[in-house]
């Protein structure tokens, strides 16, 4: 790169937000050998980066933010339909990522790396394509790059089609202290349906620290979030339901992740890069994110070390496990009251091994067909014959 080129642009790469992807991917490229120095920007409107959540997934392949893990669960249960459908998978168990732990870890390799600046209190307005160089208007005045990547959360560009799935997974969480030991230290609650289901799909996810120590969150699949005190209302009748006794709150969490089946749009500019949330990384039948987020940085971080001057598309997952969301969504769209027994049918009657695979996102078509087969199969034969004339109408 000569003098002239030089004076064109602040990095080769600016992220643009430095949550979980942004920082996931800072970290990545920061973990190759870098060729120039300080050539990776990271800028977020945050002065404090913190953690204010969890992320949960079953163990699969390593990410550089093992340290983050702070509890695993060897086993796991779905209560539904007046059932406890208790698992487990060998060599793959329920893992917790505390946010707080990731954004010290993350935040610490940026620092040591030679080849990565992180700006906090940084905000962007626009960022805009110009052929050669992408340009980043921020409240502290214009940056330019090569390649911009951008994890300002959010949702994706989407083209949706009629029979799409728009939900979003809702909840809010409080970790608490119980007088009474009322958790199970060795086993995760994914799902709790034995709760009201009057406003939809909904249950109670429980991650036990100790016996008297747990996440305990109130969740909805729906259209429509509801007021924090109707959370908080189902999350007291929950403990004292279960005998909680005297309950400390040590700490909130509330969210939205999205759960689309909408087909992600092509990305409209070649150098400006969607990543996280904005790339489509929640997986629509979960709601889980952070696996998917670290293969996909892994993923685009490869590419770059390779020498891909505009990266082409990365997919966050393939269009088979799309489809397979698509069927199952629709279904409990049309029917939300059988949740509790769509779900308890489905931990019941499919192996362990094969569910992790599907909730992995790792599985082939035979996985696909058993936990579709665990669900009623006229009306899933019903939604596969409405989604395959859709995603052929694409």
């Amino acid at each position: 790169m000569d003098d002239a080129q030089r004076v064109m642009i602040d990095a080769e790469h600016v992220i643009v937000g430095a949550g979980c992807a942004g920082l996931s991917l800072a970290v990545r490229l920061g973990m190759r050998t870098p060729r120039e120095r300080g050539r990776v920007l990271l800028i977020d409107p945050r002065q404090e980066l913190g953690g204010d959540r969890t992320w949960c997934m079953f163990r699969g392949a390593p990410h550089p933010f093992e340290r983050a893990i702070t509890h695993r669960w060897d086993r796991w249960r779905v209560i539904a339909g007046g059932r406890v459908i208790e698992r487990s998978v060998p060599g793959r168990p329920y893992e917790h990522v505390d946010s707080t732990r990731f954004f010290e870890e993350a935040i610490a390799r940026i620092d040591a790396s030679e080849g990565v600046r992180l700006e906090r209190g940084v905000s962007a307005s626009a960022i805009v394509d110009e052929g050669e160089r992408v340009r980043i208007e921020t409240d502290r005045g214009t940056l330019r790059a090569r390649i911009a990547w951008d994890a300002r959360g959010g949702g994706p560009d989407e083209r949706p089609r009629e029979d799409d799935v728009r939900w979003v997974q809702h909840f809010v969480g409080w970790v608490v202290r119980t007088e009474r030991a009322i958790f199970e230290p060795g086993i995760a609650t994914l799902m709790d349906f034995s709760v009201s289901q009057a406003r939809g799909p909904h249950f109670v996810y429980v991650l036990p620290y100790a016996a008297n120590e747990a996440l305990v969150e109130d969740t909805y699949f729906g259209d429509v979030p509801l007021a924090v005190a109707e959370y908080e209302r189902g999350l007291r009748e929950w403990l004292d339901a279960h005998h909680a006794g005297a309950v400390e709150i040590v700490r909130r969490e509330r969210g939205q992740l999205p759960m689309s089946t909408a087909q992600v749009a092509p990305r409209r500019d070649a150098r400006v890069v969607p990543i996280g949330l904005r790339a489509g990384s929640a997986k629509p039948s979960s709601g889980y994110a952070f696996a998917f987020i670290q293969r996909h940085v892994e993923a685009i971080a490869a590419r770059v070390d390779r020498g891909d001057t505009v990266p082409p598309e990365v997919s966050v997952r393939s269009p088979i496990t799309t489809f397979y969301d698509r069927v199952f969504l629709a279904y409990l769209r049309r029917n939300p009251t059988r949740a509790p027994e769509v779900f308890g049918s489905l931990f019941a009657r499919t192996s362990p091994e094969r569910i992790v695979r599907f909730l992995s996102e790792e599985g082939g078509v035979t996985d696909h067909l058993a936990v579709m087969n665990a669900v009623p199969r006229l009306g899933v034969m019903a939604e596969i014959a409405r989604s395959r004339a859709l995603w052929l109408g694409r």
